[in-house]
């Protein structure tokens, strides 16, 4: 088993907490309801799902499915009674009813398989509608409370990895650009130096994606609220990083297409590239709070010095976008408990 960040996450975590909650719906069933409780334990193991947040939406639309699943059989049983045609009629409608009302596919087949269920099982047994919504209720919530109190899910490490392995994606490529721009590398491609950059595109989806599933991991989960800091420390460094994902791209691809002074680009993109780094660097805890705040400021200054070098709509369209970059970077300083240049 493996522990990111904290918690536990992967298969492993999932597999036995699913576990354990079928088993206590099923014996919490058996105490509240009665016997035959076999719709508690399907319930918690649909209603599992990696966070809380999640296992709570499960959760409400699995219900909502049975409920309905259960009315509709009710009353076609006691109107066309049992049969083929009364089946695929049942699951017709049920069908129908999730495709109109717009329900998430899980609880529209939800609606379809405890119609089945009932038709089959329990249609003319008095009482057993009310005990069918019940057990479906306790385990849906049996499920809810395992993942939130037993090992809840804690994605805040994966979250960090993700961010420095972007941002050190972008520091390397401005990196190799600056030299170029120096004289210290080959002749820079800046056509080459832009595709490279376009292919870095789903590294900063894939990092959006893994701080995103960090948050859903907090949300109604009490025993992982301490998290919250680190991840606003990686949400402001994530938006240093995208902001010069964003702005960098586009002087790439004003030097590719028009051309510019190659040498006066050298520091703005070295000093872009220290930023990306120490906004990497700040998502650890204790990091000292004036790294970034110091690479901003030292940005700011390369590119008021390339605003009064340029020469030409080229170079003046890239000192624009790199004005840009410093603005929307220091808005994200302040989050990160620097404040801003």
């Amino acid at each position: 088993m493996r522990a990111i960040g904290g918690g536990l996450v992967g298969a492993e975590a999932a597999v036995w907490k699913t576990a354990v909650a079928a088993a206590v719906a099923w014996q919490a069933a058996v105490l509240l309801v009665g016997a035959r409780p076999y719709f508690a334990p399907l319930a918690a193991v649909l209603a599992s799902q990696p966070t809380v947040a999640a296992s709570l939406s499960r959760a409400v639309e699995r219900s909502i499915g049975v409920a309905v699943g259960i009315v509709l059989a009710l009353g076609a049983s006691r109107v066309v009674g049992t049969g083929a045609i009364p089946v695929g009629g049942v699951v017709l409608v049920a069908m129908g009813i999730g495709r109109v009302a717009r329900m998430p596919p899980v609880a529209t087949s939800q609606i379809a398989i405890s119609a089945l269920l009932v038709m089959a099982i329990g249609a003319h047994t008095p009482g057993y509608a009310v005990e069918r919504i019940l057990d479906t209720l306790i385990g849906s919530a049996t499920a809810l409370v395992v993942h939130a109190l037993l090992a809840p899910a804690d994605y805040t490490g994966r979250a960090e990895i993700a961010v420095r392995h972007m941002a050190a994606a972008w520091a390397s490529l401005l990196h190799a650009a600056a030299r170029r721009c120096a004289g210290r590398a080959p002749a820079p491609t800046f056509a080459q130096a832009w595709r490279r950059a376009r292919r870095l595109r789903p590294l900063q989806r894939q990092t959006e994606e893994a701080i995103a599933l960090a948050l859903d991991a907090l949300r109604y989960s009490p025993l992982r609220q301490s998290r919250r800091p680190d991840l606003d420390r990686l949400q402001a460094a994530f938006r240093a990083v995208d902001a010069v994902a964003l702005h960098v791209r586009g002087v790439l691809r004003v030097a590719a297409d028009a051309g510019v002074d190659t040498s006066a680009l050298a520091r703005p993109l070295a000093e872009a590239a220290r930023t990306a780094a120490a906004a990497a660097a700040q998502t650890r805890h204790g990091a000292r709070a004036d790294r970034v705040h110091v690479a901003v400021r030292r940005l700011h200054e390369a590119v008021r010095r390339l605003d009064g070098g340029a020469r030409t709509p080229a170079d003046a369209a890239v000192a624009i976008e790199l004005d840009e970059l410093v603005r929307d970077l220091e808005r994200s300083v302040a989050a990160l408990g620097a404040g801003a240049p």
